[in-house]
C-alpha cells in the first residue's frame, strides 16, 4: 500500500471525515433506488415537520440553529433526542416551546414513521442523516481546495480551524449507550461551572463501542475548546486540541467501507466515483440483495 504523502492534521481529519461521509452517501443512493416509495414518504413527512415549526413561529434561522428538524427525527425514530446540542443552555421559555413542539410531533407522526421499512443497508443510520446528505459538487470544490493547502503544513503545525472539512455532513449513528451534555453545571458546592461538557456512558456498553464513544467525546471537546477560544478572542496558541485530535484520527476508529480513503489522491477519486455513479461492490451487492 502506498504511504500517504502528507501526515499533517488537516490530511488526517479530511480523510477520516470522508471515510465517515461517503458510506452514508452510498447508502442514501442505494435507498433511493431500492426503497424509492418509502424514501419519498420520509421526504414528505420531513416537509410537513418543517412546516409545523414554521407555523410555530420559528424562523428558518432558528429552525437551523436550534436543530429542530434533527430533534424531531430523533424522537420519531428512537424516542429520544440524540443530538448533542439539545443539552446546551437555552432560555427556559425556548426550551419549553421546543419540548412542547416535540411532544406534538411525536403524537402526530410517530405511528406513521414506525411503519416505514427501509432495507437492512440503512440499519444504524438516523432518518435525519439519510434525508440530509452532502452537496457532492460543492464538496468536490472544497476538498480540492484542501488538497491544494496540504503542502503548507507539517505534522506538528497548528492549523486554523477554518481550513478543516467542517462543512461535511457525517452520520451520527444511533447510539443508546452514551450522551454528551453541555454545561453550565452547578457543582455540589453550588458553584456554576461554565463552558463544560459531561459524558455519560452506560455501564453495560458494548466493548467495541467504548473506544468510539470516547473518541467522539474527545472530538466534541476539542471542537468546543476551539470555539470557546475563538468566541472569546483568545490569541494564545493552544496545541492541546490538535494533539488530541491527532491521536484519535491516527487510531482510525471510524466506520469505513471496503473502498476506504488511505491515500491523498483518493480524497477526490472516491468523490468523483460517487458523483459519476460508480457504486462500490459492497454497497451494490447489499442493495441488489434488498
Amino acid at each position: 500500500m502506498t504511504e500517504p504523502k502528507f501526515d499533517n492534521l488537516l490530511y488526517l481529519y479530511t480523510k477520516a471525515e470522508l471515510n465517515k461521509a461517503l458510506p452514508m452517501e452510498w447508502t442514501i443512493r442505494a435507498i433511493q433506488r431500492v426503497n424509492r416509495d418509502q424514501y419519498q414518504h420520509l421526504q414528505s413527512i420531513n416537509a410537513s415537520i418543517y412546516k409545523f415549526w414554521e407555523e410555530g413561529k420559528f424562523i428558518d434561522e432558528e429552525i437551523k440553529d436550534l436543530e429542530l428538524m434533527e430533534f424531531s427525527w430523533d424522537v420519531l425514530q428512537v424516542d429520544k433526542v440524540t443530538s448533542r446540542s439539545y443539552t446546551k443552555a437555552v432560555s427556559p421559555k425556548v426550551h419549553e416551546k421546543v419540548s412542547k413542539g416535540l411532544r406534538e410531533i411525536y403524537g402526530q407522526w410517530k405511528r406513521e414513521v414506525s411503519q416505514i421499512r427501509l432495507s437492512s443497508i440503512a440499519d444504524g443510520y438516523r432518518y435525519f442523516d439519510l434525508l440530509h446528505g452532502n452537496d457532492i459538487p460543492k464538496v468536490l470544490i472544497k476538498i480540492q481546495s484542501i488538497i491544494n493547502t496540504l503542502p503548507n503544513y507539517t505534522k506538528d503545525d497548528s492549523i486554523p480551524i477554518e481550513e478543516f472539512a467542517i462543512f461535511l455532513r457525517t452520520p451520527r449513528r444511533i447510539n443508546n449507550e452514551s450522551l454528551i451534555f453541555h454545561g453550565p453545571w452547578i457543582n455540589y458546592e453550588g458553584e456554576s461551572i461554565e463552558n463544560s461538557l459531561m459524558l455519560v456512558i452506560r455501564t453495560d456498553v458494548k466493548i467495541n463501542s467504548f473506544q468510539t464513544i470516547l473518541n467522539e467525546f474527545i472530538l466534541e471537546y476539542c471542537n468546543k475548546r476551539k470555539e470557546y477560544l475563538r468566541n472569546n478572542a483568545k490569541t494564545e496558541i493552544d496545541r492541546l486540541p490538535d494533539k488530541l485530535i491527532n491521536q484519535v484520527l491516527n487510531q482510525e476508529a471510524f466506520d469505513i467501507i471496503d473502498v476506504r480513503i488511505d491515500q491523498p489522491n483518493k480524497l477526490i477519486g472516491l468523490l468523483l466515483a460517487y458523483f459519476t455513479g460508480m457504486m462500490p461492490n459492497k454497497i451494490r451487492k447489499s442493495a441488489l440483495k434488498a
